[in-house]
């Protein structure tokens, strides 16, 4: 078994560097195909968890996908060979698994993890795109010299097969992101701290919510007309840690106080620990707070801000998460919200989302008339959602520059610099936080920045 094994990985290192093989010293279909498999999903384990250096959870769900992958290159190489009885399917798929490990063990781990963990910061984003797909197209290329050279599949035929595959890695990574990782790391583990479990609903709260709710939608005066103003609702969505109640809080404040908004400002949040007559924070709830706003804003002048912050989840979803402690919630998605506010007619909109992921907010809510600021990009994680803690990191760093600096474009500006900084100096992968303001709002933010009075 040992001279089995070693056989493939001293084939792959000579493939990988264009040397010729010949194909008496490379019994491919002979290789054990089962510790192959076992060592390569070991490996692609190991790469990952050393990679993202903490202890994740493993992610079954990506199981299914990661095998499909492995067993690509078999099903395409078969059909793109001259014959059915052809190898040329074992040969490629397995010569593909030993390749793969060689550049995980000799590549990846030795100078992303051990000789420049600086590097890691730099593989994400597109960045990390582009030289996933270098190494790809190299790994790829060695394969198919491999398979001409040993006559098991035409020139042109081996070029397809690079190309398609190519295409299949970048389809999965554009499409599923972070959720095909084979490990996940929920931010209750991101940010290593023991959470106290929080207290339930209580029956007086549930009996009375409907009329704390209805109380404070009463509340929302009407928009004077020929001035420009900001209505505004804050969000807190998880009610398992307090930093969302602490921080939606906070912005409620911010925004009553520096845009004289406290007539037009409501707060929802999802915590046993919220002041009394602060309703929860549900799609009912977030429902009616909108439909409010919207019958008693003047469309053409004023504007709607809406501040969202809690837990989000990768792709496809994009989801912001509800969640009271004994309260079954449904989850905030980002097309719909958009149904709900080109429903009711809001049509100037600014949108803050301070959560992980929350970059997928963009796409479903980009109109000209719309503002879009977020802690993250689509495919990154933010940071600072401790129990213990005021605010997350963009929510603080946000919040500084919203107070200091003269209008929203600078205020957004200051705060991704100090979240970047913040990040440099931690040693944390980036979570770069995004901007996105439609054509038709931009001249018009200035209005809605100052105080109307």
């Amino acid at each position: 078994m040992r001279q089995a094994l070693a056989t493939p990985f001293t084939t792959a290192l000579r493939t990988l560097c264009f040397l010729r093989v010949p194909v008496r010293d490379a019994p491919v279909p002979r290789w054990p195909v089962l510790p192959l498999l076992a060592l390569l999903l070991l490996t692609a384990l190991a790469g990952q968890l050393a990679f993202a250096d903490r202890l994740g959870e493993l992610n079954w769900w990506a199981l299914p996908g990661w095998l499909l992958q492995a067993f690509l290159v078999l099903l395409l190489t078969s059909l793109l060979a001259a014959r059915a009885d052809s190898p040329a399917g074992w040969v490629a798929l397995q010569l593909h698994w030993a390749q793969g490990m060689l550049l995980t063990v000799l590549l990846f781990l030795p100078v992303l993890v051990w000789v420049s963990p600086g590097l890691t910061a730099l593989a994400q984003g597109w960045g990390g795109l582009v030289f996933y797909l270098l190494i790809q197209l190299w790994q790829l290329l060695a394969l198919a010299f491999c398979l001409v050279r040993w006559q098991l599949l035409g020139v042109w035929r081996a070029l397809i097969l690079v190309a398609v595959l190519l295409l299949v890695s970048l389809a999965q990574i554009w499409l599923y992101g972070d959720s095909s990782r084979l490990w996940s790391w929920p931010e209750e583990v991101q940010e290593g701290g023991d959470v106290a479990p929080p207290a339930r609903l209580s029956e007086s709260r549930l009996y009375s919510e409907a009329a704390v709710l209805q109380e404070r939608l009463s509340g929302v005066a009407s928009g004077v007309p020929g001035r420009p103003e900001l209505f505004a609702i804050s969000v807190g969505g998880d009610g398992d840690q307090q930093v969302f109640l602490r921080e939606s809080g906070r912005y409620a404040s911010l925004i009553s106080e520096k845009y004289g908004s406290q007539a037009h400002t409501l707060w929802l949040a999802n915590s046993p620990q919220a002041p009394e007559g602060v309703p929860m924070a549900s799609l009912t709830s977030i429902d009616a707070a909108i439909r409010r706003m919207a019958a008693q804003m003047n469309r053409d002048e004023d504007a709607l801000l809406l501040y969202l912050t809690s837990h989000g989840s990768a792709a496809p979803g994009h989801q912001l998460l509800l969640s009271y402690p004994g309260v079954e919630l449904e989850q905030l998605d980002p097309r719909w919200l958009r149904r709900t506010l080109d429903e009711v007619g809001v049509r100037w909109r600014i949108i803050i989302v301070s959560a992980c992921y929350s970059g997928g907010y963009l796409a479903p809510l980009a109109s000209p008339e719309t503002l879009v600021m977020t802690a993250a990009d689509a495919r990154n994680t933010s940071f600072g959602c401790a129990d213990e803690n005021e605010f997350t990191d963009f929510g603080q760093a946000l919040y500084a520059g919203l107070a200091k600096s003269p209008g929203w474009r600078e205020a957004f500006a200051s705060a991704a610099s100090t979240v970047r900084e913040r990040e440099r100096q931690q040693g944390l992968t980036p979570s770069n936080p995004q901007w996105q303001s439609g054509a038709a709002i931009a001249p018009k933010l200035a209005g809605w920045f100052r105080r109307p009075d």
